[in-house]
């Protein structure tokens, strides 16, 4: 078993957000809405606390079994243009909710190092723009005419994001 290694930026992010949620906390006392918030909160947990654990055992055990130069090959630095148009399909066609796509681009990330920035901004980008998970909801809400218009819109924007993010990389060490 390996030590856990502690990431700085994680543990920063949650001091920062420990504070802030203290913060809103006491107002939220003050105001006697401490109990409704603490209620909500409680079940946001029982609602996604499973599927974040799940999703967690899936990225360690794909972490394990899926070689990392099979992974950096696709996602890397060397794959270039190829890598950001693979990235943009994948986030137009991965299901889930940013609790479960949040943690396995970190995965990712992780795996493909600096080099894999661009293509997980263009599965980030083709994610949330484009996932075709919500097509149904946006039909019968806004309309199929709205809905081509807005697909036209934005199907280029995922690779021209993984292609701005190699560019910015290149300034930014």
């Amino acid at each position: 078993m390996s030590k856990i290694k502690v990431d700085n930026s994680i543990f920063i992010t949650t001091c920062l957000i420990a504070v802030f949620t203290l913060v809103i906390f006491v107002i939220a006392y003050q105001k006697n809405k401490h109990l409704a918030g603490l209620e909500i909160a409680k079940n946001l947990c029982i609602k996604t606390l499973p599927l974040i654990i799940i999703t967690f055992i899936l990225l360690g055990l794909i972490q394990a079994m899926v070689p990392k130069d099979l992974i950096t090959s696709w996602i890397g630095e060397k794959s270039g243009f190829k890598g950001i148009l693979l990235g943009s399909a994948i986030g137009i066609i991965i299901p889930g909710s940013p609790y479960v796509v949040l943690p396995i681009l970190a995965g990712l990330y992780k795996t493909g190092g600096n080099g894999s920035i661009p293509v997980i901004v263009s599965i980030y980008s083709a994610k949330f723009l484009m996932g075709i998970n919500r097509l149904p909801l946006e039909i019968g809400f806004l309309g199929p005419k709205f809905t081509i218009i807005r697909i036209a819109a934005t199907i280029f924007l995922a690779p021209v994001s993984g292609l701005v993010s190699w560019g910015v990389m290149r300034f930014i060490k």
